[in-house]
């Protein structure tokens, strides 16, 4: 017993140093917000049966980019989806999408929420990994030139969005170009000869991103 009462003496005179605790500073909201972001609910909800199982499980690391080959605006296109003309892809989860870059208004919408995903780029299995992005052009082939406006709105998506919320990106690719190495059936012209890849190249340099080019329609983020 002395052994202990000596131990517990000395115990006590110690000087015990808590740690203050850690301060913890939340950022302004305000300062996170880096660009508008419209999101569209009634085409989600109509054709929830096809995404709502589809919760993403393994990290993302592919942006598709697409041409609508057909509409003027992000308001026709989301009507003539929600008219129901590929309802029964939509059903399926086929042929969905997650943002629309408009072409009449500054507008970028989420039409589907990224945490789940879709059949859009040809690519089986492996869209479980891809985000889709359809760029609004009225030629039924996609050969009108994409006009400025829609390509600093998806870089603005890309590089002050997607990019920083899911590091785990590593390629940009065409629609073609998953037809084409993923089904071996010919390309579509999606998003078509009216995208200039070039600018997007630029834009990653711009970024401070090193890029290995693939194919013509295909980049490596480095």
């Amino acid at each position: 017993m002395k052994i202990i009462d000596k131990i517990t003496k000395c115990l006590a005179k110690r000087k015990v140093e808590v740690a203050p605790p850690e301060v913890i500073e939340v950022q302004p909201l305000i300062e996170r917000k880096k660009l508008d972001i419209i999101v569209d609910k009634q085409v989600r909800t109509k054709y929830q049966k096809g995404w709502i199982k589809k919760i993403r499980e393994i990290p993302i690391d592919e942006i598709v980019i697409h041409g609508t080959a057909g509409g003027n605006s992000a308001e026709s296109l989301l009507l003539w989806m929600l008219n129901g003309q590929r309802a029964k892809e939509y059903y399926k989860g086929i042929a969905l999408f997650h943002y629309l870059i408009d072409r009449a208004d500054s507008n970028i919408v989420e039409v589907l929420d990224p945490s789940y995903w879709v059949y859009h780029s040809s690519s089986g299995k492996l869209d479980r990994k891809t985000i889709g992005i359809e760029l609004i052009n009225p030629s039924k082939t996609n050969r009108e030139p994409y006009t400025e406006e829609q390509y600093t709105l998806l870089f603005d998506l890309i590089f002050k969005h997607l990019l920083p919320t899911y590091p785990t990106i590593t390629q940009i690719v065409s629609h073609d170009y998953n037809i084409l190495t993923y089904s071996g059936k010919p390309p579509k012209g999606c998003p078509g000869a009216g995208f200039d890849w070039s600018l997007l190249e630029k834009e990653i340099v711009i970024n401070n991103r090193k890029y290995h080019k693939i194919k013509s329609n295909a980049i490596q983020l480095l």
